[in-house]
């Protein structure tokens, strides 16, 4: 009984419109019993361990930079002893991203490709390579001549045939086409690493592709 006749008077001198106590809760001067009101609480206020989860680790930019360091030095380590393990990499080829491994075979659904059977072809636009360890991510390319990703044409064959139909509704007009487009069949025949990461050259900017 005292207890309720001095919640008033803490409401008055807090000037606060939440007061929490054993029993009871006091919500802008009404007393509430605390099992109506639990769901109302804990669905508005996030829990400390989601608080905990929303927490961001900001490091020093020195302590940053020296991290960075370390892991360009692991990274070229591995490649200079050729440890890296196996190489995979996405390639950019006609509108297209392919991830492609050392013996893989892709075919390439295209009627304006262009090399013949036999040919040897580089794949400039390299958009990623990773290896067991690490991975290099271009942004969005990596650099000309820090990858090198080579194929062979293997053999250069029709697809099946296809169908396209056509009708235009209370024209009497309906149309089948038949059709087939040429495939090439690629092999990928080395995928390496041939500098280290963050090289610097005495010229650089001048050997950028736009994909």
């Amino acid at each position: 009984m005292v207890f309720l006749n001095m919640i008033p008077r803490t409401l008055s001198i807090l000037s606060s419109s939440l007061v929490r106590s054993p029993g009871l809760i006091v919500v802008s001067n009404s007393i509430i019993s605390r099992n109506h009101l639990n769901k109302f609480l804990y669905s508005t206020t996030p829990s400390i361990d989601k608080l905990k989860l929303q927490q961001e680790i900001v490091l020093d930019a020195a302590e940053e930079k020296q991290m960075a360091q370390e892991v360009i030095e692991q990274v070229n380590s591995q490649i200079e002893r050729n440890e890296q393990g196996r190489l995979f990499a996405i390639i950019h080829i006609l509108g297209r991203q392919t991830k492609v491994t050392p013996d893989d075979i892709i075919i390439v659904d295209s009627n304006s490709f262009a090399p013949l059977n036999g040919d040897k072809i580089k794949f400039e636009k390299v958009l990623l390579v990773g290896g067991a360890d690490f991975t290099l991510v271009g942004r969005p390319l990596l650099t000309p001549g820090l990858v090198n990703v080579t194929g062979t044409i293997i053999e250069k064959d029709l697809s099946h045939t296809r169908t396209n139909f056509r009708k235009i509704p209370r024209k009497r007009h309906m149309r089948f086409r038949f059709f087939r487009t040429q495939l090439t069949m690629i092999r990928i025949n080395e995928i390496e690493i041939k500098e280290k990461v963050a090289q610097r050259k005495d010229v650089e900017g001048g050997d950028r592709l736009i994909s």
